[in-house]
């Protein structure tokens, strides 16, 4: 084969293995181990195809697909939580977190409870409306004036906190915590930049 000519080229994604191979008429697959290179990886195999340009291009194409459909299982993962509490708990993402932070830290006033979960104060008042309706939590004057108003869960409210499943976050946090912690950075980091890079720019 003429060395100058060049094959057709294509992309396969194998999602058993997780690499991705570039084929090409009359030579052998190459594969690319994505993940330590996204992941900071200063390993560099030098036994690569040397057409170094046209195969970056097709690498970075391929990234590119692979954080779209990590993007879209994120959210599928993320409405699947939600719906199973809804159905099997009566209670939404939110509020379980809020829950579990009152249950946890509590008695917590509102603006303590939204440090808690880094939301504002409206928000916050909002779901604690929710809780309190349904009976999972109750508000209680404390102070001599009993201006200030302390949130606390309920018997009912610390049972639902002890059934329900973590919250997806807490899961992530574990789960993340059990990395080595140059991964731990490179994941923090690049979450960053995508949130950075989806970013509405007015």
């Amino acid at each position: 084969m003429d060395p100058n000519t060049k094959g057709t080229q294509s992309t396969h994604i194998d999602s058993d293995n997780e690499t991705e191979k570039v084929l090409d008429e009359g030579r052998d697959p190459v594969e690319y181990e994505s993940v330590p290179v996204l992941l900071g990886s200063t390993t560099v195999d030098e036994t690569l195809d040397p057409r170094e340009g046209e195969l970056d291009d097709i690498f970075l194409e391929t990234c590119s697909f692979r954080l779209l459909v990590a993007l879209r299982r994120i959210m599928h993962f993320v409405d699947a939580y939600s719906k199973k509490l809804a159905v099997e708990y009566h209670i939404t993402g939110p509020q379980l977190i809020c829950l579990y932070s009152i249950v946890k830290e509590g008695p917590l006033t509102l603006s303590e409870l939204g440090r808690q979960v880094s939301l504002s104060t409206s928000t916050v008042n909002g779901i604690v409306d929710r809780l309190d309706y349904k009976g999972l939590i109750v508000r209680e004057r404390k102070d001599r004036d009993r201006r200030k108003v302390l949130i606390t869960a309920t018997d009912t409210g610390k049972k639902l906190r002890s059934d329900a499943p973590f919250p997806l976050q807490d899961r992530l946090a574990l789960a993340i915590a059990q990395l080595p912690e140059l991964e731990q950075v490179s994941i923090a980091l690049s979450f960053e930049r995508v949130v950075e890079m989806m970013e509405i720019k007015v």
